[in-house]
């Protein structure tokens, strides 16, 4: 198949699968992400399916270079449950150098209505840690000293927001990362080691893309 061909390239690390997203018995065509750097976060999206180029492929409709998958020590547990733990594996690679693909003729179908997180979890919940991840993200991966001064002047204006807007969630996703900032910085330490390519030219190819 076109996925396992493109492994001939030594630097490829994953091949992202198209993915015919069921949500309320509509289908949405996903498996392309997109992102970029704003307002001390990383903001992503779906993408257009008509390019090869993505900025993460997800866990569940993917194929790994098993080598590079143990060289970079695989999905970061401090992710767990759920969320971003995809996105952060796929950041660390092309930070490392390696290449991530998108292969729209490989398909799965992802039926979300029948996924464990929706039916394990009530929705504040699953917002909270999605909050506490993306925060996670930005304090394990971002290397570039301007990047970083953002994400802390940027901070405040987040907590009052959502406060404002009655959404608790990210404080309280806040106050459970920084529960975890020892280890956050023993991680962050560990990865900066194998870095090769800035955080600014791995989000570079999107810029054209429209994120909100």
């Amino acid at each position: 198949s076109n996925a396992v061909r493109s492994f001939n390239d030594p630097k490829i690390f994953a091949v992202g699968f198209m993915d015919k997203s069921v949500d309320d018995g509509k289908i949405t065509l996903r498996g392309r992400g997109i992102g970029t750097w704003k307002r001390g976060f990383l903001l992503h999206r779906r993408g257009e399916v008509d390019k090869q180029n993505t900025l993460w492929v997800s866990g569940g409709s993917s194929a790994f270079r098993r080598s590079i998958w143990n060289q970079l020590g695989g999905m970061n547990e401090i992710y767990n449950p759920f969320y971003w733990e995809d996105i952060d594996l796929s950041y660390r690679a092309q930070k490392n150098g390696y290449k991530i693909i998108f292969e729209p003729k490989s398909v799965v179908v992802h039926e979300h209505d029948q996924g464990s997180i929706k039916k394990s979890r009530k929705p504040f919940a699953i917002q909270t840690i999605s909050y506490r991840n993306q925060i996670f993200f930005v304090w394990l991966n971002a290397t570039d000293s301007l990047l970083l001064i953002s994400h802390i002047l940027w901070l405040p204006y987040h907590i009052i927001n959502t406060l404002i807007k009655g959404d608790i969630a990210f404080s309280l996703g806040l106050f459970q990362a920084f529960s975890q900032l020892t280890r956050i910085m023993m991680l962050r330490r560990e990865q900066r080691k194998g870095i090769k390519i800035d955080d600014m030219m791995v989000v570079a190819p999107f810029h054209r893309d429209r994120v909100e």
